[in-house]
């Protein structure tokens, strides 16, 4: 029997009114796209704690290959999607707050 636990890094997206968050003004929305949208800290902390406790872990997210991986992860695999298909699952997500018209 498989122990098996994944991470989504969007379970670690700071609070909205975090002071931590970049604004971009062009958009008048915080800058969701980079690492300082993630409680990093937080994330390394529960992943440290549970890496013994299980015998496989997934960690999912768009910039997991932007963390010192090489501290985390045993191996790191990337998948790439075609464009069409990014637009297509992001147009049908919900986001809150929801994305400004062209960001």
């Amino acid at each position: 029997h498989l122990r098996l636990k994944t991470f989504h890094l969007d379970d670690y997206f700071r609070p909205i009114d975090d002071p931590r968050h970049i604004f971009l003004t062009e958009y008048k929305t915080q800058d969701w796209e980079c690492l300082s949208s993630l409680d990093i800290d937080r994330f390394v902390d529960d992943l440290q704690s549970d890496r013994h406790r299980y015998d496989l872990i997934l960690v999912e997210g768009f910039l997991i290959f932007n963390m010192p991986s090489e501290l985390l992860y045993d191996f790191s695999y990337f998948f790439d999607l075609p464009y069409d298909e990014c637009c297509r699952r992001r147009s049908e997500r919900v986001y809150d707050p929801p994305d400004p018209e062209g960001y």
